[in-house]
Order: C-alpha cells, then structure tokens, then sequence
C-alpha cells in the first residue's frame, strides 16, 4: 500500500514539472495565435499563470483579443464587452460595467456562475489567509458563450504572498484598462 502511495506521488510531482516546463510554450501558441490576427495590434497582453489563457487590448482598434489554448485568437468589440470581475477563490473583490449595460450583465451573472474555489484538500480547514486562486473574468454580449476568464494565480499561497499582491494588481491593472476601454 505505501508503494502505491509513493508512485502516485512521484507521478503527480512529474506531471506538475512537465505542466510547469511547457508554460513558455503554452504562451508562445497564445501568441502566434495573437500576432496571426488581422488588423489587431494589442497595446496590452495578459498570460494566465499557466500560459493556458490569455486576453490583449487594443485601445485604437476598440478592441479585445480572447485567447485560448489550441483554437485561433478571438477579436472581440469592445462594444460587446459588457464588463469585467476580478475574483479571488470564487468571490468577487473587483469589477468594471460598461455604462447602460447593468442589466444585462445581471442576467448573465445569474446563468452564469463565479469560478469555483478549489476545494481544501480532504476538506481540511484553509488558514483565512490562504489563497488558491485569482481570476479576471470578461463578459461578453453572448449568449451562448458569455466568459472568457483568465487565472492569474493558481496555486495557494499566503495573502501576503509577493505572487498574490502581483495577481491582483494585475487583475486590477486590467479592470482599469477595461474601464477606460468600455466608456
């Protein structure tokens, strides 16, 4: 039995050093990706903390680009983007709508839940200031696709972290950018 116990940790600690090695590559698809779309050069580019996701802005253009792993960038107007929320282990600590655009923005909320906290290992008791998780989440004027988040932060960490000061005022970097774009 501690074999068994042993072997799976050794294999979960080599598939977390693969994910971690291919981050760069994960990123540099998010960016061929980017480059390879017309008529769109982002002022601002965000890479999730895995490389796995990714969201760019053009200010000229009025336009967001939606990355995503193994599919081609998508070119958002920012006249469909409706807002932005800025979350922390599925709560909301920040958020961006654009003018005249609350209620359906609401609507979506509704059908659309938070991101998920992680759940504590066998439900063990987090220390309250443990963190998992930050995400960026955009909203979208779609029905059937409404969100594109983005994980800033993904892994625990303290709330006086260095990793987690960054994610967040990364994440609020963005909702300003957002802001000004949306007006």
């Amino acid at each position: 039995m501690g074999f068994i116990v042993i072997a799976l940790i050794i294999v979960i600690a080599l598939g977390a050093f693969v994910w971690q090695r291919d981050e760069p590559k994960r990123e540099a698809a998010l960016q061929t990706s980017l480059d390879a779309m017309q008529g769109f050069s982002p002022a601002l580019t965000l890479f999730g903390a895995d490389g796995g996701t990714g969201v760019a802005l053009d200010p000229n253009a009025r336009a967001v680009g939606l990355l995503q792993p193994n599919r081609p960038a998508t070119r958002v107007e920012a006249s469909r983007v409706l807002g932005a929320d800025l979350y922390q282990d599925g709560q909301r600590i920040g958020t961006v709508t654009r003018d005249g655009a609350q209620a359906r923005l609401a609507t979506l909320r509704e059908r659309q839940p938070a991101p998920a906290a992680p759940p504590s290992p066998r439900g063990e008791q987090v220390p309250m200031d443990t963190v998992h998780r930050v995400e960026l989440r955009l909203w979208i004027d779609n029905d059937t696709n409404p969100t594109h988040d983005v994980r800033l932060l993904d892994r625990e960490v303290r709330n006086t972290d260095a990793a987690f000061k960054e994610a967040v005022a990364a994440g609020e970097g963005w909702l300003a950018q957002l802001s000004a774009l949306l007006r």
